[in-house]
């Protein structure tokens, strides 16, 4: 439940920021809704959709990743009425979902290891 939380966090804190750098691109509405539909995409759909493209992403060192992703912020962009990105604005959302994320997931790594967590 945690993870989630963590999760709905940074993908609307990203949205916002989005909708900061790129005015006409979301509202409070779209940051909202596309955060939870967000959460929802890249929780359960996200690690099918890399299971299916992970022959292809061994072959190009990772690169399809980050457009994996945005193809799930895009599909996040059709679905919510006050939320409307070009495809860049949805790359660029997906890398800061995956800046968000970083902290969160580097303390779980050392938890499940042992290691003390600050």
């Amino acid at each position: 439940m945690n993870a989630l939380i963590v999760r709905f966090v940074g993908c609307a804190a990203s949205l916002a920021v989005t909708g900061l750098l790129f005015p006409d691109s979301c509202s409070l509405h779209g940051v909202l809704f596309g955060g939870l539909l967000l959460t929802l995409l890249y929780t359960f759909l996200r690690p099918l959709l890399q299971l299916l493209v992970s022959p292809f992403n061994l072959f190009v060192f990772g690169l399809l990743t980050p457009l994996t992703d945005a193809l799930l912020v895009l599909w996040a962009a059709a679905w919510v009425k006050n939320l409307s990105l070009h495809y860049w604005e949805a790359v660029l959302t997906a890398l800061l979902i995956s800046l968000a994320y970083y902290p969160y997931s580097v303390w779980k790594k050392r938890k499940l290891a042992g290691m003390p967590v600050a």
